[in-house]
């Protein structure tokens, strides 16, 4: 397993244990997490974000339903040599 995808699996299991915590994080706190802190090493996490399933329907009598739910959908984000 790389290293993008262990770090991806750290944030996955953070979002389940706290759905909504990682949305308005930025790139500096998400390299001080300590799980994070030890896998990334030399490299540091910039350009940090949430996707999430935001699709919503609406109707003619003006309601809308969410049917994404907000789901975790992935992370995007760049590995940069921390020089």
């Amino acid at each position: 397993m790389g290293r993008r995808d262990e770090i991806k699996q750290v944030l996955r299991s953070l979002d389940k244990n706290n759905p909504g915590c990682l949305d308005n994080l930025d790139d500096y706190e998400i390299n001080n997490i300590e799980e994070i802190k030890a896998i990334r090493n030399i490299w540091r996490i910039v350009n940090f974000r949430v996707k999430r399933d935001n699709d919503t329907h609406f109707f003619a009598d003006g309601s809308e339903n969410n049917i994404g739910d907000n789901r975790l959908k992935s992370f995007i984000f760049k590995l940069v040599l921390d020089i």
